[in-house]
C-alpha cells in the first residue's frame, strides 16, 4: 500500500501519519478506544520535493486514476523512538 491508503492511515489499520508533530501526540481516542500513532517518514519521498525518484515503484496504466510513482517500501516509527530518528 502507498503511504496515503486506508490500510496505512486509518486508526483501525496501521494509523500512520505524515507529520512527526502529530505522531508525538502518541495516540488518538475514537469512540472511547485508543489508537496509537505510527510516524511514516515515507510521505516526504512523494512528489517533487524528493531529491531522487518520487517513489519506489513506477507503474503506468491506462486507467482514470494513475499515481505513476508508488511507495511500497516504508518504515513506520512509534512515538517512543522519534527522538532517535533522524529525518
Amino acid at each position: 500500500m502507498n503511504p496515503f491508503e486506508r490500510g496505512v492511515v486509518s486508526a483501525n489499520g496501521l494509523h500512520a501519519v505524515m507529520s512527526q508533530e502529530i505522531a508525538e501526540e502518541k495516540e488518538l481516542v475514537i469512540q472511547g478506544k485508543t489508537y496509537p500513532f505510527f510516524y511514516n517518514p515515507m510521505w516526504s519521498m512523494m512528489g517533487d520535493v524528493s531529491p531522487g525518484a518520487a517513489g519506489t515503484y513506477f507503474y503506468r496504466n491506462a486507467e482514470h486514476t494513475v499515481y505513476f510513482w508508488n511507495t511500497f517500501d516504508q518504515v513506520l516509527v512509534r512515538q517512543e523512538l522519534l527522538e532517535y530518528f533522524a529525518t
